[in-house]
């Protein structure tokens, strides 16, 4: 008895450090290290992945973000920027993900030259500890007890594997990272996404006219204090990292989420939110604001979209061009007047000209 108890210790000791052997070699959420053993980096898992490659892959620029920034490939940045970049999407993030985000990217003074990042309605508008997706705390702190988690963990272990069959069947590439493929896009899928917000806001679809002028601060002083709050995750990394270039950029969401936010008599809210962000991150001279909501030739266009928000491809390859040449930017002389004229665009469009025939 005796005899086979040492047996079977030795046998679950012997897996276990063979375990964590494979898990700490491999290294599939780059915990530890980049790519070891020849294998080649590929980021599929946002919520696992993502703090690990921010502190251990190789990069001078990042491109951040939700899911809006899925489609972007690095390799654009590279060739006509002469980045070197790594893209870190995390989608549905929030700000207090960002700020756990970026707390990697600059863990231990390191340099990054560049930040591309978008910023949504809901970032602004949501409390910051709010979340999509519980983030793993284990793989962001600096307890080595917490790696029991990584080290023993069968989904890691598989993913290790996996890890090792792509590195020699596939050759997957960063670039390609995150990429969505084959995607439905239409006016149908937009329509059934306006009729989910209509449907959870008990609202009627008949447009509620809001007043012409901006509102003042104090009347929504609520959501400018959520807003505020959400924008300090931020800008900490702004004013520590005064030679990091932010490149911050909001995604045109279609015309069909405009007539939902107008339908909830929430337009004077939204571009108060909006305006009082800009004017807030316009106050560093690191920053730079990139403006996409007002383009028409996009955002009226309901086949350019999956849903509310979510465009195709082609558009983020427009928007990297627009940042690229310095199109859409806006300045502490330029944001109030664009802002306003969003406003206007959105109160007064015609929203039946985007369900008619086709």
């Amino acid at each position: 008895m005796k005899q086979a108890l040492i047996k079977i210790s030795l046998f679950i000791s012997t897996a276990l450090l063979l375990t964590a052997l494979t898990v700490y070699l491999v290294d599939p959420f780059f915990h530890y290290h980049q790519p070891w053993l020849g294998l080649n980096a590929y980021l599929y898992n946002q919520v696992y992945q993502t703090p690990g490659a921010a502190r251990n892959l190789p990069y001078d620029s990042l491109i951040l973000g939700t899911s809006m920034t899925e489609n972007f490939r690095a390799s654009w940045f590279d060739k006509e920027m002469g980045w070197d970049t790594l893209k870190l999407s995390y989608a549905g993030a929030r700000s207090d993900d960002l700020n756990a985000v970026m707390g990697q990217v600059f863990r231990d003074g390191r340099k990054v030259e560049n930040v591309f990042m978008d910023i949504n309605d809901y970032q602004l508008s949501s409390p910051p500890d709010s979340f999509l997706t519980l983030r793993p705390r284990h793989l962001y702190d600096r307890n080595p007890l917490s790696d029991i988690e990584y080290l023993w963990n069968k989904d890691v272990l598989w993913a290790a594997f996996t890890m090792i069959v792509t590195s020699i069947t596939e050759r997957t590439k960063l670039d390609e990272s995150y990429l969505w493929g084959e995607v439905e896009f239409g006016k149908h899928l937009v329509y059934r996404s306006l009729e989910e917000v209509r449907r959870g806001f008990h609202e009627s679809e008949s447009v509620k006219l809001v007043s012409e002028s901006l509102p003042e601060v104090d009347s929504i002083k609520a959501s400018l204090d959520v807003c505020e709050q959400n924008l300090e995750n931020i800008v900490s990394f702004i004013e520590e990292n005064p030679d990091t270039r932010f490149i911050i950029y909001y995604p045109p969401y279609s015309m069909a989420y405009w007539q939902g936010v107008v339908e909830r008599g929430l337009l004077a809210e939204k571009i108060a939110v909006y305006t009082f962000s800009i004017e807030y991150l316009l106050a560093y001279a690191n920053v730079e604001i990139y403006y996409f909501q007002d383009i028409i030739d996009i955002t009226g266009k309901l086949d350019n979209y999956l849903d509310l928000a979510h465009h195709r491809p082609e558009i983020n390859y427009y928007i990297y061009a627009s940042v690229r040449d310095g199109k859409h930017r806006l300045f502490t002389d330029t944001y109030k007047a664009k802002l306003s004229d969003m406003y206007l665009l959105a109160r007064d469009y015609d929203y039946t000209s985007l369900w008619g025939e086709g």
